[in-house]
Formats: C-alpha cells, structure tokens, sequence
C-alpha cells in the first residue's frame, strides 16, 4: 500500500455542503473524491507549466512569430470551426 499523509483543510460551507452531497450521491467518501480532485489539479496544472517552460524555451531560442501572425492563425482557426 502506498504511505500516504493527512493534511487539514479549510473549507467554505457552502464547499463542504457540496462535497458531502457528492459523496452520498456517488456513494464516495469525501477523501476519495478530494483526492480525485487534487489529481486532477495537479495533473493539470503540471501540464500548464510543462508547456509554459516548453514555449520560455522557444522563445529564448528564437522561435517566435509576430503578433500579426499569430492573430491571422487564431483567425484563420475560429473561421475553420464556425463553417463546421
């Protein structure tokens, strides 16, 4: 099993009203879903900064485009999705 810690947390009630309504619902405990939550934060927000050190890196080796070309891709991409 893996070793795990406790940590407290301060909650709103209106936050502790909406977990423990969750946990009945899924029939979860409130730390299962914390948890699921923290994962998902986490992964997230891993993700976030992976990318943002990937594009700091580009960036200090050159890799840039022009504001006017970046807006004519944005463009370019939102006119693609509005014609599907």
């Amino acid at each position: 099993m893996q070793e795990t810690n406790s940590i407290t947390v301060r909650l709103t009630n209106e936050k502790a009203q909406l977990l423990n309504l969750l946990s009945s619902e899924y029939k979860r405990s409130k730390n299962f879903l914390v948890n699921e939550a923290l994962d998902k934060y986490l992964s997230d927000e891993t993700y976030h900064i992976q990318e943002l050190l990937k594009s700091l890196k580009q960036a200090d080796e050159g890799n840039l485009i022009s504001h006017k070309k970046a807006m004519a891709e944005i463009d370019e991409f939102l006119n693609n999705l509005n014609k599907e």
